[in-house]
């Protein structure tokens, strides 16, 4: 149903569909065809010394797959086609060292990857196409614990076309320095184009008043009505008014929309990434006609803010924010990697879950061969740089926090308190480096890159007990010395 819902925009991100990529941008295809040939000018070495032939053997034939269903939807473009090739995506994106993999493909004019931004572009398509099969996963589980969502209802929030209507005054000329009067004396005294100007790309704007008067033109045109927008005028219009806790639209909200729901003070969204779009307008509706002209007296008061720390020298550039977070999924209990019987282990093994890329804080959790029972939880300490912590971990020891970086890992350990492994504790060796160092490490290491972990990964620990922790160009080396009968879980959160 997700995937019939958003089929058009599944498609566009597979870059099937589309006038953005009719002409200038390569479809999924023709991108995971460039990586398979590519795969080829990896040196073997490599792979053997990051433990992934295997996974390149596995990308191989899961893009053949993806390609193969590509191939069948662009024959017959039907619903269930395009959810085969999202279920496929998915199982491209939790191939394990995926990320890693495809960075190992070399790029450059001799090459047959010339692009420097190739992997992230793959990554990025290959990540939010599978998202839709995420999204569905969670859905699932979250309606199998809460009847109120089994219950839910969708209603189509639609405007009536009037608010659509484009505002139509043929005398109204736009006019900068009428804008500047109307904000009015800022810091004492009374700003005119010039000085304004100089708040612009650094000075060089040529004409800004006809610049203005342009751009306006073209916002009275063309401006369009954003959801979060819509929505509040749905609710707005609704007899008697509707007005839910929390409304939020498929990306976080702009600035103007933010600035508006602050405003308009009766719902909330959760965040804004802040970027200032000029196509924005609000619906020509009678009950938004209060809201407007107090809307207005808000950005005016905006506009000399602004302006009056633009000319303190306040206010500097700032890139352009993403417009979209990519929220965690949680999973539940009964979705989390764990051991069957535990007693039974003889080797060690390493169960990591994942819910996003981003930042990342990873906790390892280290059960014993009982029943878990109560939570106990150990020493920890700040590293710095090349420094590296050798000791017991007991569950007397009051920090439970070991920083890396960008790397925050929690150490605690599970199971009964008369259990001898707890009684013991677990000798262990902590040591940051750089990901530049993680070649001198014996071959057939284990390497996880926490960055691309999207759900619940099990690895076998090497029989030294030692397995290797990367993310953002650091690394964070992790020796178990006592682990026999245990195993350790890493969990993402």
């Amino acid at each position: 149903m997700i995937v019939q819902m958003c089929s058009s925009r599944i498609a566009s991100r597979l870059r099937l569909t589309g006038k953005k990529w009719e002409d200038s941008k390569a479809s999924i295809k023709d991108i995971l065809q460039k990586a398979t040939e590519g795969t080829r000018q990896i040196l073997p070495q490599k792979l053997i010394q990051f433990n992934l032939e295997e996974s390149l053997s596995i990308f191989r034939a899961e893009s053949k797959s993806v390609i193969q269903s590509v191939n069948a939807w662009s024959n017959h473009r039907v619903s269930h086609r395009l959810n085969d090739i999202v279920e496929k995506m998915y199982r491209l994106n939790n191939i394990h060292g995926l990320q890693q993999l495809l960075h190992l493909i070399p790029s450059g004019p001799t090459k047959v990857i010339k692009e420097a931004a190739f992997t992230a572009t793959l990554l990025n398509i290959i990540r939010k196409v599978s998202r839709y099969k995420e999204a569905a996963q969670v859905l699932h589980r979250i309606a199998k614990k809460f009847p109120l969502v089994r219950n839910i209802e969708i209603q189509l929030a639609t405007l009536p076309q009037e608010a659509f209507d484009r505002p139509h005054h043929p005398t109204y000329s736009p006019s900068l320095p009428a804008v500047l009067s109307r904000l009015g004396k800022i810091n004492g005294k009374q700003y005119n184009i010039s000085q304004i100007s100089r708040f612009m790309k650094n000075g060089k704007t040529k004409n800004p008043n006809y610049q203005f008067s342009e751009q306006t033109n073209r916002i009275l045109q063309e401006a369009k009505i954003h959801a979060e927008i819509q929505l509040i005028a749905y609710c707005e219009i609704q007899s008697p008014p509707l007005f839910p806790r929390a409304i939020a639209s498929s990306k976080d909200a702009c600035f103007l929309c933010h600035a508006f729901i602050q405003n308009h003070d009766k719902m909330h969204t959760s965040r804004t990434h802040g970027r200032l779009y000029p196509g924005w307008r609000l619906p020509k509706l009678l009950s938004f006609t209060t809201l407007e002209h107090r809307f207005n007296e808000i950005l005016v008061d905006h506009a000399r803010q602004t302006i009056r720390a633009r000319d303190k020298g306040q206010m500097g550039a700032h890139p352009y924010p993403n417009e979209s977070t990519l929220l965690p999924m949680l999973v539940s209990a009964s979705t989390m990697s764990a051991v069957q019987d535990p007693v039974e282990i003889t080797t060690g093994a390493v169960s990591l879950s994942g819910v996003s890329p981003g930042s990342r804080t990873v906790e390892t959790a280290v059960p014993t061969a009982n029943p878990p029972g109560d939570s106990k939880v150990f020493s920890g300490c700040v590293l710095a740089p090349s420094d590296r912590l050798t000791g017991i971990i007991t569950p007397t020891a009051p920090s439970p926090f070991f920083l890396a970086g960008p790397l925050h890992i929690h150490l605690e350990m599970e199971g009964s308190s008369t259990s001898e492994s707890i009684t013991r504790g677990l000798s262990l060796s902590i040591e940051r480096t750089d990901v530049e160092q993680i070649i001198k490490f014996p071959t057939g290491s284990l390497m996880v890159d926490v960055v691309e972990l999207e759900r619940d990964m099990t690895y076998a620990l090497p029989a030294d007990g030692t397995f290797c922790l990367t993310a953002h160009g650091i690394a964070v080396r992790i020796e178990c010395k006592q682990w026999n009968g245990l195993y350790t879980s890493l969990r993402e959160r």
